[in-house]
């Protein structure tokens, strides 16, 4: 049996700063008989160019092409990004239930620069010169999915689940670039064209279901297909025809395949919950460029636990503690061995050998609930010795400084939250919250770059029905 119902619902929010940044979305619901319908939109951009100063002085501690060079001038992008999804969700019966969606959203950026380059050479020399880029990045994306639910006709705790999702993307790169010198000039075009498209199968199960002890298992499979092709050309007079780079032009295609086994059981002693569990991951991973002569291939199974305790220390108060590891893996662009050279001396590109970065964390909180007040107390510690970061490499004999990634960074963090929520009025509720963090983030193979601080946030928010 089914209960049918009809009605409606809808909330939108808007915002604008004084720096010409807006963003703002809709999303309405409704529902009839067995029937539920949920559209959302949303808009987030700056509808001027944002514009910036900044100034970069390489001085080289080792004899060097020179003794120092510093690009300083004004820079400026303007972003946009739009994106919409419909959902639907069918009752078949009070047992079954399916879910679909879809998603179509796209981001946009332009950029421009103009920077003057002042170069101290051996022999208390000089030289002047300047570098112009503009640059458009589009980003269309897709993302489709379907979730099919089943309970036990015995056990309505007893579940299987099935989940279906597709997303993918396109980037497309475009960027103009002149540098003038004394000594030479040089113009250049570079293009990019990239494709990303992940699939994702998972098959979940609560098997067992008891008054004191719940087990949950599932698989879990994530294809990943992508692809670049990027081009550069180059000139040294801008009456010529352009040249090919070969060193900058390649197609790269890229294949990772994740196949995941996982498990937990829960358990409610007394004042207790417990929760432990963990994930199996086999990852493979091979990737071809037209410019190197070997693939990059990688497999690797990786152990995931996870950890959950609880207590209620009273009739309205409860502490918890949670551990976890999770596993990040790079994006494409931070594996794209694509160069971009906008500054011949200041250059950046991605890692294909790059591994994922692992990721611990733990979790304590303090809870308060009581009628129309509830409350929460977290402390929150992450640490990992694996961290994607980005690092520079400076070369003294050509003076060329290169920006790339590796799993070199030992980042720590931790943090201090706490957040109120007060019902008090029947149609009125209001909340508060607030955060303070540290973070500690140092490269393993460069003591130089360390980089650590604090950040906080003070948040609040009223509703209205």
């Amino acid at each position: 049996i089914t209960k049918k119902f009809a009605g409606y619902k809808g909330f939108s929010f808007a915002y604008v700063s004084d720096r010409a940044q807006y963003s703002d979305g809709l999303t309405l619901t409704g529902r009839t008989g067995k029937l539920g319908i949920t559209l959302n939109g949303d808009a987030n951009g700056n509808w001027n160019m944002l514009k910036g100063y900044t100034t970069t002085v390489t001085h080289p501690w080792q004899a060097s092409a020179y003794e120092e060079r510093t690009v300083s001038g004004k820079n400026g992008n303007r972003k946009m990004s739009v994106s919409g999804t419909l959902e639907l969700n069918y009752e078949i019966d009070s047992l079954h239930s399916l879910i679909g969606y879809i998603t179509a959203g796209k981001d946009a950026v332009n950029e421009a620069l103009r920077q003057d380059v002042h170069t101290l050479l051996p022999g208390n020399n000089s030289a002047q010169g300047f570098i112009a880029m503009n640059s458009t990045d589009r980003s269309p994306s897709l993302t489709a999915g379907l979730d099919y639910t089943q309970k036990s006709k015995k056990n309505a705790a007893k579940e299987l689940a099935f989940r279906f999702n597709w997303k993918g993307t396109r980037n497309t790169l475009h960027n103009s670039t002149t540098q003038e010198y004394d000594a030479f000039s040089k113009w250049m075009i570079n293009h990019s064209a990239a494709r990303n498209d992940e699939y994702t199968f998972q098959l979940d199960a609560i098997p067992m279901a008891l008054k004191k002890y719940t087990m949950e298992v599932g698989i879990k499979t994530i294809l990943r297909q992508a692809s670049a092709d990027y081009t550069s050309l180059f000139a040294f007079d801008n009456n010529n025809e352009y040249e090919k780079d070969p060193r900058n032009s390649n197609s790269f295609n890229y294949r990772q395949q994740v196949y995941a086994a996982y498990g937990s059981v829960s358990a409610r002693l007394k004042k207790n919950n417990l929760r432990a569990g963990v994930r199996l991951e086999q990852t493979n991973i091979k990737g071809y460029f037209s410019n190197l002569p070997d693939p990059v291939n990688d497999n690797y199974l990786s152990v995931i636990p996870n950890f959950y305790w609880s207590l209620k220390t009273g009739q309205a108060t409860a502490i918890s503690l949670s551990y976890i590891l999770n596993l990040q893996r790079p994006y494409i662009t931070n594996l794209n061995p694509y160069v971009n050279n906008t500054d011949s001396f200041n250059i950046n590109y991605g890692n294909p050998d790059l591994g994922p970065q692992q990721i611990h964390k733990l979790v304590a909180q303090f809870r308060y609930s009581k009628e129309k007040l509830f409350a929460t107390a977290t402390l929150t510690g992450t640490w990992s010795n694996d961290r994607i970061l980005l690092y520079r490499l400076f070369e003294p004999a050509t003076g060329i400084t290169a920006t790339t990634f590796g799993n070199v960074g030992k980042e720590q963090l931790i943090s201090l939250g706490v957040s109120i929520w007060h019902q008090i009025h029947k149609t009125f509720q209001a909340g508060f919250g607030a955060e303070l963090r540290y973070v500690d983030v140092r490269n393993r193979l460069q003591a130089g770059q360390h980089t650590y601080g604090y950040s906080g946030i003070v948040s609040g928010y009223f509703r209205w029905d």
